[in-house]
This record gives C-alpha cells, structure tokens and sequence, in this order.
C-alpha cells in the first residue's frame, strides 16, 4: 500500500496495488482509526479486478466489468458513495494512460482520466496483461487430454527456468512504475 498527502489537493490518498494471482483492499490507518470511510473510489485494472462472466455484467463496450467484481464489493462494504470503477478486461499497464482498444473492437480511455483532486482511495489491479500470464495459463488448458504434459505447464525444479515464477518477477518493475505514475497524477492534480 502506498500512501500519498496530496500537497494542496485534497485529503489522503491510498493506492493499493494488487498483483493479477491475488487481490486485497483495506482502509489505511487513518480512516480505520476513526471508522470514516473514504468519499471516493477509483477502481482501475484488468480482467481480474473487473470480473468477467459474473453477474450482473455493466453496459461497457466489451470491457466484461461486474456489478459484483471486487471494486464493487469494496465500494459497498466502506460505504463508499463516490465510486467509479474503470477496470476494463484485456487492460494492460499502458491503459491507464492511453486509451484502450478493446479485442471486441470497442475502445475506452485512459483509466488515469478518471482520477481527479478528490479522489481518495484508488485500487489497481494490472500486469498480467503485461507479462503473458493469461496465454501461459490458458497453454495449459490441454493438459488433461494431452497424452504428456505440454513443457509450458510442467513445473521446473532444477532443468531449467519456470515460465510462470519469470512471468511473475516480471510485474515488480511494473508495479513500481504504475505506484510512481500515480503519485505524480495525484500531487498535480
């Protein structure tokens, strides 16, 4: 979790990041120690935060986001009134500065567009996009009917890299650059 003072912009601002094998969302300290919830949300990510195939699904040329994805639940469990959530399926990092075309051939704008000097409380939710993780998933999807396991599925203890840890260690420096561009959005903004 990174937490920003917006010099002149408005009150605390939290960033949680979340990486595409796991997601979390928690006040910061601030506000749980007074029980007050944020006014504002920005959800912003992938297909993993914006929950496709689970109902009921927004009218959003085809970004496949949820009324019951994470963002959602997170929003309506602080309380939170002033909520947008841009999370958009196939997103990757450089989404959320450029707008994004859709594989459906829709396109949606930047995410970071969103973010304005009042928001309070952003999640992300990006990266796996940005490595391959899905194609990699999805390459082992034969497996049970495969007569041998194919090479990208079988874990490597000692004969050579594993393909999903390198995917992996991969979105550090993601994240890193992600965390850095929203801070400077929101101290400018």
């Amino acid at each position: 979790m990174i937490r920003s003072s917006r010099r002149g912009v408005g009150p605390l601002a939290t960033i949680v990041l979340t990486a595409t094998t796991f997601a979390a969302a928690a006040p910061p300290a601030a506000m749980a120690q007074d029980n007050e919830a944020p006014a504002s949300y920005v959800a912003l990510g992938d297909s993993y935060a914006s929950g496709p195939l689970i109902v009921p699904q927004e009218a959003v040329p085809s970004c496949f986001r949820s009324g019951n994805n994470y963002p959602h639940l997170v929003a309506r469990e602080l309380g939170i009134t002033g909520f947008d959530d841009v999370t958009c399926n196939g997103a990757s990092s450089t989404d959320l500065t450029d707008p994004q075309h859709t594989k459906l051939g829709g396109t949606v704008p930047a995410q970071y567009g969103t973010l304005d000097k009042d928001t309070e409380l952003v999640t992300v939710t990006i990266g796996g996009n940005d490595v391959g993780l899905v194609d990699l998933a999805l390459s082992c999807l034969d497996l049970p009917l495969a007569p041998r396991p194919t090479p990208s599925c079988v874990p490597t203890t000692g004969t050579g890299p594993d393909r999903f840890d390198q995917a992996i260690d991969r979105m550090g420096p993601i994240y890193n650059h992600v965390a850095h561009q929203l801070l400077l959005i929101l101290e400018t903004r």
